[in-house]
């Protein structure tokens, strides 16, 4: 790296500044001064950042590292800027059109942090260079136990009542046509899977280079597009090639190219899915207080936890089906919720009559509360309850959208499932 700082210095180019920092610094001629050299005119060159010092007429070498000149272009709504202690490195977070947030490291911060603002949206030439990389060669992943088996059963009940789950022991996925980023402890590392596009080489000095090009998609199936690196040293004899699908650790970089007009902002965008998050958090905390509920009417006060509402059980000192199972409650709405939650194999449904139900509405309404009414029919197999919510419509014009728990452990272990989040 010694080597590759002194030839860069001695040979690359100074990059040039924006007007609004060559303004600042000619008017502030006794203040240090950011310089960013870049050599060869290769797609990833050599880039040494050096800092003058007016007083001493020095300049300073503060960093060098590779810089990935030629990246695929991708607009992004900036989030926050993250400089370093000297301002002179740091990171950009943007988000995405769909909402979804990312972290790049700019090579050219200090250049680039005049022009960028929080809440506009710029193009940037966005790559990664591979710190290793390997091909997958069997995408697909067997698992035979957990939330994933059990949803695959669920599904297979639906298709047919009478079928015998027990025999299906495993589920298969394929990861073939994952295309993600998951971020590392360092901003701006990340892990990878991706599907080689494009392969293309060339010279950096005395080293190899590959340079593939791909694309990621985020949880809205938004898509953006990143040229790959790796060396030869990297690859360690693997040579990439279209088709294959590759996963590995990168340093992901984004250089600012133009900015964006645009009025309409992005950043609140992934607001929906974070209140669903919260959302699956809640109902997760409530499992303990809801442990004493017939399994159906649990899975029921889960679901309408998990869409924001405030759910309290009726105590009830014997069984009677007049008095509601649950009060559900958010800002000026009341629900009373009675749900008629039985195993049918084993136990009878206890269903109310239209007058009755009609009585409970009227005396729900006088206190200013609504009324609704429910069935779940539920089915043990091995150590799982399986859920059958035939009121799922009024359940969501009541509670808006909800997210189903169709299958739990009858233990009480941690592994719910929601099929609509699979």
């Amino acid at each position: 790296m010694m080597d590759c700082l002194r030839e860069t210095i001695e040979n690359g180019d100074v990059i040039a500044v924006s007007e609004t920092r060559k303004a600042f610094n000619l008017s502030h001629p006794d203040e240090p001064a950011f310089l960013a050299y870049e050599y060869p005119e290769t797609p990833v060159r050599f880039l040494t950042l050096c800092r003058t010092n007016p007083a001493e007429k020095t300049i300073n070498a503060l960093s060098a590292y590779p810089f990935l000149k030629e990246g695929r272009s991708n607009t992004f709504e900036v989030l926050a800027l993250n400089p370093d202690e000297s301002g002179a490195e740091g990171t950009v977070e943007c988000v995405s059109k769909s909402g979804e947030s990312f972290t790049f490291f700019d090579p050219l911060f200090c250049y680039n942090k005049d022009e960028l603002a929080v809440g506009k949206k710029y193009e940037f030439g966005v790559a990664a260079i591979a710190y290793s990389i390997e091909q997958l060669e069997n995408p697909e992943i067997v698992i035979e136990s957990g939330p994933a088996l059990e949803a695959e059963r669920q599904r297979i009940l639906k298709e047919d009542p009478s079928a015998d789950i027990s025999a299906i022991t495993s589920v298969t996925f394929s990861m073939a046509s994952m295309r993600c980023i998951i971020p590392r402890d360092d901003p701006g590392d990340a892990e990878f899977q991706t599907e080689v596009e494009a392969v293309e080489w060339f010279d950096l000095l005395d080293v190899k280079m590959c340079r593939m090009q791909c694309l990621f998609r985020d949880y809205d199936d938004e898509k953006w597009a990143v040229s790959l690196y790796a060396s030869e040293h990297v690859l360690g004899g693997y040579q990439p090639a279209v088709g294959h699908i590759v996963r590995g650790v990168a340093w992901i970089q984004a250089s600012v190219l133009r900015a964006v007009e645009s009025e309409e902002s992005w950043i609140d965008r992934g607001s929906d899915r974070d209140a669903r998050m919260d959302g699956f958090k809640r109902a997760f905390e409530a499992r303990e207080y809801l442990a004493d509920l017939h399994p159906g009417v649990r899975a029921v006060a889960g679901a309408i936890i998990g869409a924001g509402w405030d759910v309290t059980k009726y105590a009830k000192s014997t069984p009677d089906p007049e008095v509601p199972d649950l009060i559900a409650e958010r800002k000026d709405r009341k629900v009373n919720v009675w749900v008629n939650s039985f195993f049918p194999e084993t136990e009878n449904a206890a269903v109310l009559s239209d007058d009755q139900k009609a009585c409970l509405e009227r005396v729900s309404k006088e206190r200013g509360q609504e009324a609704i009414f429910a069935t779940v029919k539920c089915k043990e197999v091995g150590d799982y309850f399986y859920y059958d919510f035939p009121d799922q419509e009024i359940l969501n014009s009541t509670f808006g959208n909800l997210s189903f728990m169709e299958a739990e452990r009858n233990a009480g272990e941690d592994d719910a499932v929601d099929l609509d989040s699979l």
